[in-house]
């Protein structure tokens, strides 16, 4: 979360769009970010119904067992 708040803060408040983008902002690079063979994306995500739907900026993790985590980032 604080790698995506300095990327914003340099990017004149502008969201990430792919996870490289925050290379430069975690101690030793994205690939020390988790487990070996985990993988990272950025996704804009939408919950509840269309009328009270909420979207947001999503930080996902899939690990090798292909279990999901999702991280909110920031409310769009």
């Amino acid at each position: 979360n604080s790698a995506v708040q300095m990327y914003r803060f340099e990017h004149n408040f502008e969201d990430p769009s792919d996870i490289l983008d925050l290379d430069e902002y975690v101690e030793g690079g994205i690939e020390n970010l988790g487990p070996d063979g985990a993988e990272y994306k950025i996704e804009e995500r939408t919950e509840g119904s269309d009328d009270e739907a909420r979207r947001f900026l999503a930080l996902v993790s899939v690990t090798p067992s292909e279990n999901e985590f999702v991280y909110e980032i920031a409310e769009k």
